[in-house]
């Protein structure tokens, strides 16, 4: 029934050939900045492979599910990010397999809800490994599943023509892989990919993580949302958001174990709420959702604490004191912020501007200590940094003169502070910059979570994958037997470059992948070939 929720069936009626009729799946509700709607799907759904023609209808369901019939009309073909193909050794990378189509008036839910899904959130949260994902498509309805490699890259088949071979191979970078097998199937390309058991806390809607297009018999793989929504310059449609629950309150006092005193600007949190102690050692945290809860206590020069169990009932308020033991003088130097801004020719905005703030483990700015950094763009390196000296702030800056508009992301990669020690926790504080879209740029400090949602927490080690996994992709891609690599992490949560090779690979083949790419170990495994779903 009309408007239709998304998720579903559906595809361009020219998607035929004269033996079969295709469709795949119509993955989310987007917009413009004139307010204009648009179904987003995949180039090789609703944009035949690069031949769509801008008008053509878009049906749902599609064909297949109606006897090849061409009804149901719910928007028309506006545009598509061209797929390169590759032949031979020379390799030409894709981001995206993504198109849009124009929706028709009331056909579509104006929520942008999603079948078995509901509204989403307008905003959008990076992949990262294990984050547990679900999507609604055409083929496999409602599915669950847990991201195992991000900045993955691989060869995936396509078809020129509905039911044809898949012969033209076209090569994709930056890419989030996604298990198990049953994840997905073919008919569910078009699918938006999006968070499971977590939400956006302003509107308690999950955000959306991918857009799927192929798979295999082992595992799915999806373009990142960001990527997408930026090659059309549109944003997610957001629901309303989910009212608020019954809410109480944590109060209490933090002093000194040893003397009593209190301890003011101590930090304490719980539940997503976050306050700060007054002169008298005093906090308030306030709505927090009525449940059982961990309070959690930190204050420079003291050790942390928390209390776990900590029951909050309705419009009472819940008492937990804290008496902090002090810490011995400080003896790590760790990144506590990285913030991005831009400088010179038009607008302000021709060069890229990194600053780094170093602090102790007491959080006091550390001056005088050389800081060395890897910048990225777009995942790739990029740039590095070296023999600069923090000033009495604890900051220092570097430089990228004519920087390109792109996403930039910096990993610290040693700090050397007189009397204190590289940290090796923390050592990647949380940050992004989208340069050319980021108006304003922001600091993070620690949070161990990037500007668009992504887990940092595993720190130095982490970003050094993704800099080896980089570094030696056009090396991997170009062994016998290679069908894509990206990084995940192994049992123990420790970091590892995963390389997929085909089932048929020889075995000198698989002899000749290294054990370790620049000192991160490589993990092996078997697949299947990747095609367009």
């Amino acid at each position: 029934p009309r408007p239709i929720q998304l998720g579903t069936s559906g595809g361009n009626i020219n998607d035929r050939s004269s033996s079969y009729c295709c469709s795949g799946t119509l993955g989310a509700l987007v917009e413009d900045g004139a307010g204009t709607q648009y179904i987003l799907s995949n180039n090789h759904v609703v944009g035949i492979f690069n031949q769509a023609v801008v008008g053509d209808p878009v049906n749902q369901p599609g064909m297949i599910d109606q006897g090849c019939a061409q009804t149901g009309i719910v928007a028309h073909f506006s545009d598509l990010v061209t797929i390169q193909t590759s032949k031979g050794r020379r390799i030409k990378y894709n981001a995206v397999d993504a198109a849009i189509a124009e929706v028709v008036p009331g056909q579509i839910a104006t929520d942008g809800s999603i079948l078995a899904i509901g509204p989403l959130s307008g905003k959008t949260v990076a992949p990262a490994v294990g984050q547990v994902v679900q999507k609604s498509g055409r083929t496999t309805g409602h599915t669950t599943g847990t991201v195992l490699n991000i900045d993955y890259t691989t060869s995936v088949g396509y078809s020129m023509e509905c039911g044809g071979a898949s012969n033209q191979v076209a090569y994709f970078n930056n890419q989030i892989l996604i298990g198990d097998g049953n994840f997905s199937d073919s008919g569910d390309s078009g699918s938006l990919i999006v968070e499971s058991g977590a939400a956006d806390p302003d509107t308690g809607l999950p955000r959306a993580v991918g857009l799927l297009f192929a798979g295999s018999s082992t595992a799915t793989v999806a373009n990142p949302i960001g990527a997408v929504l930026s090659a059309f310059g549109v944003t997610l449609v957001g629901g309303t958001p989910v009212p608020p629950g019954p809410t109480g309150m944590i109060a209490g006092l933090v002093t000194d174990a040893d003397t009593s005193a209190a301890i003011a600007g101590a930090t304490v949190s719980a539940g997503g709420v976050t306050t700060t102690t007054d002169g008298a050692g005093a906090y308030v945290l306030d709505g927090v959702d009525v449940g059982t809860h961990t309070v959690a206590v930190s204050a420079i020069g003291y050790g942390d604490d928390s209390q776990s169990g900590v029951v909050v009932n309705e419009n009472q308020t819940t008492i937990a004191d804290f008496s902090l033991t002090a810490s011995p003088v400080a003896t790590l130097a760790r990144p506590g912020c990285v913030t991005y801004n831009t400088s010179g020719g038009k607008g302000g905005t021709k060069n890229l501007q990194v600053s780094i703030k170093v602090v102790d483990d007491f959080g006091a700015p550390v001056s005088g200590a050389v800081v060395d950094i890897e910048l990225t763009q777009n995942g790739s390196p990029h740039a590095t940094g070296s023999g600069a000296s923090t000033n009495s702030s604890g900051v220092v800056t570097y430089n990228l003169r004519n920087a390109a508009d792109a996403v930039y992301s910096t990993t610290v990669t040693n700090i050397s502070a007189s009397g204190l020690s590289f940290s090796g926790a923390g050592d990647t504080p949380a940050n992004s910059f989208n340069k050319g879209s980021d108006a304003t740029p922001a600091d993070f400090c620690n949070s161990g979570v990037s500007a668009s949602g992504a887990d940092t927490s595993r720190g130095k080690s982490f970003a050094a994958a993704r800099v080896a996994n980089a570094r030696n992709s056009n090396r991997l891609m170009g062994m016998n037997g290679v069908s894509g690599h990206g990084v995940g992490v192994d049992e123990n949560g420790n970091p590892v470059i995963d390389v997929h090779v085909l089932n048929n690979a020889s075995p000198s083949a698989r002899r000749a992948i290294p054990a370790s790419l620049n000192g991160i170990p490589v993990r092996v495994s078997s697949t299947d070939a990747f095609i367009a779903y």
